[in-house]
């Protein structure tokens, strides 16, 4: 039979119940997210969280002369962790559903809402946290507010502690699916199965570390919350499929944390997510993409992130070896409003792109033999 008339068959039975508990925490995160941010706008401004005036060097340490033309709005206020917003949202429903059943313990259903648990949810968590603790010790170096370890040439950590960091939590989330989840294979699209045995470590460790070479999309009103609103989406829905509610619901939190960032994130944007919310929520992303089986799916769904490493790559190879620029500046959104885009076109393409991506993904998902 010819593979494209095969039937694909998606069944799913689910019951009332764990269409409640996939997307509540999700209405629970936006809901707190969207109360929290007059707290954090107080403390931003109580304790000067702004971005710095001036982008002087580049990642090469070069003048970046041109970069400064655009990252400079004359009278405009931005102030850096803004990722907190969606920490406090997702962090707020994964505790009030475990809480819940310890109050009422002889409720059967909310004992079900709870969405944390140690074969699904819990690493993911985890490594949300532990990667938005990095980029808030970077955020606070960047406005002077920690004045740790040596700075890197935009403020901020080196790029070498930040890379140990995200290393070590890259590791410990790739021992645990080996060791006490027994994951050793990854599906290849359209070939099947491949068993990594205990290469499947390395592979992890890898999948995690280039997620987080995404992180310098950020930077443009709207931009990295509303490509990681659809990759999470995009991840919840695949999870459903698999019959992982609990994953499922902590996607749904993170979309339901990111749009009530992106409320006050749109332009004229009020906070930017910066690397206190993006290192945690790409770690999170790559994390579940691991946890659900579609590791090779990530670089389809994260493809317009993809391309702001990818154009710094290209330029930095360009400059060496050809002693000239491809791109006004990288990365290539900064590229993009040197060439006369506004703000927001940028971000409402790359939103349209990141859409396109995420039906590319599921589309995959669907006839790639995933299921």
């Amino acid at each position: 039979m010819n593979e494209l008339t095969e039937t694909v068959r998606v069944m799913i039975e689910i019951t009332k119940l764990d269409v409640i508990k996939i997307l509540l925490p999700g209405l629970v995160a936006l809901v707190v997210g969207l109360l929290s941010t007059p707290l954090f706008m107080r403390i931003m401004t109580k304790y000067d969280w702004r971005k710095k005036k001036s982008v002087s060097r580049a990642i090469d340490g070069k003048p970046a002369t041109l970069t400064a033309t655009i990252d400079n709005e004359e009278n405009k206020i931005l102030y850096r962790a803004g990722g907190l917003v969606v920490i406090a949202g997702v962090m707020f429903a994964v505790a009030l559903f475990r809480v819940l059943p310890i109050f009422f313990p002889d409720s059967n259903t909310l004992a079900q809402l709870n969405i944390l648990s140690r074969s699904q949810s819990m690493i993911p968590i985890l490594m949300f946290l532990g990667g938005a603790v990095i980029g808030f010790v970077d955020d606070m170096m960047i406005v002077d507010r920690l004045l740790w370890f040596k700075k890197f040439v935009g403020g901020g950590l080196s790029l070498k502690i930040r890379i140990f960091g995200v290393v070590i939590l890259a590791a410990l989330c790739s021992w645990w699916l080996y060791a006490k989840l027994d994951i050793n294979s990854v599906i290849v699209p359209f070939v099947g199965t491949w068993t990594l045995g205990w290469w499947y470590l390395p592979f992890a460790l890898l999948v995690i570390l280039g997620a987080y070479g995404t992180s310098n999309i950020d930077g443009v009103d709207g931009l990295s919350g509303g490509l990681n609103a659809t990759a999470f989406l995009t991840m919840g829905t695949i999870a459903v499929i698999n019959t992982q509610y609990d994953i499922a619901a902590l996607c749904f939190a993170m979309v339901g944390g990111l749009l009530a960032f992106l409320w006050f994130n749109i332009p004229p944007a009020r906070f930017m997510n910066s690397e206190t919310g993006y290192v945690g929520q790409i770690l999170c992303l790559a994390t579940i993409s691991l946890f659900i089986g579609v590791p090779l799916l990530l670089p389809i769904i994260l493809l317009p992130a993809i391309t702001a490493p990818v154009s710094v790559a290209i330029q930095l190879f360009s400059k060496k070896f050809r002693h000239k620029k491809i791109f006004l500046a990288a990365p290539v959104h900064i590229h993009l409003q040197l060439i006369g885009w506004p703000k927001y076109k940028v971000t409402m393409r790359f939103w349209i792109l990141a859409q396109l991506a995420a039906f590319g993904g599921l589309a995959v998902f669907l006839t790639g033999g995933f299921l």
